[in-house]
């Protein structure tokens, strides 16, 4: 496992610099844009393109950061100091972000095959370009995604069998202590 979170440390990074590169991108073509076309009223063709581009890649490998970083949309159910229901509910998440995942992934290959026939407008660039970016990413989210679930399944386990202690009353225990 550690060989497979020292890969996901180096794909983060990797991500991390490459979405800054492509937000720097985009904030200058942006801006040569507005002031092209503002003060010498002669728009880019191009810049449109590039933006949208780089705004796709953004979002999608901004998203396998966060999905990295658990800083995705997170509804809190039950109250944090029931940890092992908690971690219970994770590891569905986990389980059903799997088949999300895969759903992302698939018909990103679909779209990404599409667009090889066919162009953006000013660059003449196959479209395949924007496309990638959902397979791409989904494939790295599911590598992010299968180092939580394994320390998700990790930490339950060594909880219920005493290797780590946790405070309090869980729901869980409070239900076996109900039923017998």
């Amino acid at each position: 496992m550690k060989f497979f979170e020292k890969v996901n440390d180096f794909i983060e990074k990797a991500l991390r610099a490459i979405t800054v590169v492509m937000m720097l991108v985009l904030v200058f073509t942006v801006f040569i844009e507005v002031f092209v076309r503002n003060v010498l009223k002669k728009p880019i063709i191009w810049s449109t393109e590039v933006a949208i581009i780089c705004f796709i890649w953004l979002v999608f490998l901004g998203s396998a950061i966060a999905v990295r970083s658990r800083r995705h949309y997170i509804v809190e159910l039950i109250p944090m100091h029931y940890v092992k229901t908690n971690l219970v509910f994770d590891i569905i998440a986990d389980l059903a972000s799997f088949a999300l995942l895969y759903i992302m992934s698939i018909n990103g290959i679909k779209f990404a095959k599409m667009g090889m026939i066919r162009y953006t407008t000013a660059l003449s660039l196959p479209q395949t370009v924007m496309f990638a970016a959902i397979p791409v990413s989904g494939f790295i989210m599911a590598s992010f995604n299968i180092e939580q679930l394994v320390k998700n399944v990790t930490r339950l386990k060594d909880i219920m069998t005493g290797k780590i202690k946790v405070e309090g009353v869980d729901i869980l225990e409070s239900n076996r202590a109900i039923n017998g």
